[in-house]
């Protein structure tokens, strides 16, 4: 019946179609919404991140057990300001 509706393309019809199935290019909607509430808060989560990087930094630094830490107080201030 594909071959007499849609003529000489129905075979790369076919076989897109196919395709489409075995891959699943298109989210089902329960993936499609987490997808969108993890963008939603990624910003968030994302500050929060490097707030604790810095308060780790900070740690570090002040930590007597540490001789030459990682982290300068100066390149803290400068790189939060820039996100």
């Amino acid at each position: 019946m594909g071959s007499e509706l849609f003529g000489p393309i129905a075979f790369v019809l076919r076989a897109r179609a196919a395709l489409l199935h075995d891959l699943g290019p298109s989210l089902s909607p329960q993936n499609a919404f987490q997808l969108l509430q993890g963008l939603e808060t990624l910003p968030l989560r994302i500050r929060r991140q490097f707030d604790n990087a810095a308060k780790v930094g900070l740690h570090i630094r002040r930590s007597p057990r540490s001789s030459t830490p990682d982290c300068r107080p100066a390149s803290i201030g400068s790189a939060r300001t820039s996100i």
